[in-house]
């Protein structure tokens, strides 16, 4: 894609590293200065260049996204922002991983984290069976689920309705979602492309989607409930 919007040669490469060193110098960054620190460096960044630059210095190097700076999200080095990782063997990390994935997702099973995390199969049921000792049991409608025995389950009060972002985890991090929405109604929150749209939910379940449009007196909010 880079070659596609005229990056190339070591373009690429001398991006990453200016990246890695502005960041390191002088970082948090926007996109948009880094842009202008880019093309100092006669480093094309028009059009869509600079996002897939970004990108590959994200996934290339130790650069994440940071803090917000009013509406715009900096970049800033992983060891800035989150500090140096604990080095770990594989399936200590496996364990970890599943922890983790359950104080947020919990009550889930071994084949949501693989299809939240793109594990394979076999190494999400081995994080999970290295925690098996601090799971409780937990029948859905789907089947058995599992949570931390530690994790406090708070019910949210009736009623409660949320407006979720675009790409929101609760829309992301589990397999079978159908306790969201019904597989009519994902078609028109997730319609293709990888794109999700911002979705209402109500009690847990998805009722429509929202957007908003900027204007000069301010922002208008529109929502589209799937039905009256």
């Amino acid at each position: 894609r880079l070659r596609e919007l005229g990056v190339t040669g070591d373009q690429p490469a001398r991006a990453v590293r200016a990246i890695e060193r502005m960041l390191a110098r002088d970082g948090p960054l926007t996109r948009a200065e880094i842009a202008e620190r880019l093309r100092k460096l006669r480093i094309r960044t028009e059009g869509q260049a600079i996002a897939h630059l970004v990108w590959l210095a994200a996934a290339e190097r130790s650069v994440c996204f940071g803090p917000d700076r009013g509406r715009d999200r900096c970049l800033v080095l992983v060891r800035d922002w989150i500090g140096k990782p604990e080095p770990m063997d594989r399936e200590r990390a496996l364990a970890e991983l599943a922890v983790r994935y359950l104080r947020a997702h919990g009550p889930a099973a071994p084949a949501d984290l693989a299809f939240w995390s793109g594990l394979r199969a076999a190494d999400a049921a081995r994080g999970w069976a290295a925690i098996a000792d601090r799971l409780t049991e937990v029948e859905v409608a789907g089947g058995t689920t599992w949570t931390l025995r530690s994790r406090r389950r708070d019910e949210a009060p009736a009623g409660l309705a949320r407006l979720l972002p675009s790409f929101d985890e609760y829309l992301l991090g589990w397999k079978d979602r159908r306790f969201i929405a019904e597989p009519t109604r994902w078609r028109t929150i997730n319609p293709g492309g990888g794109w999700y749209h911002p979705a209402v939910v109500a009690d847990g379940r998805a009722v429509g989607t929202w957007a908003t449009e900027r204007r000069r007196t301010g922002d208008r909010l529109e929502v589209r409930p799937f039905s009256r």
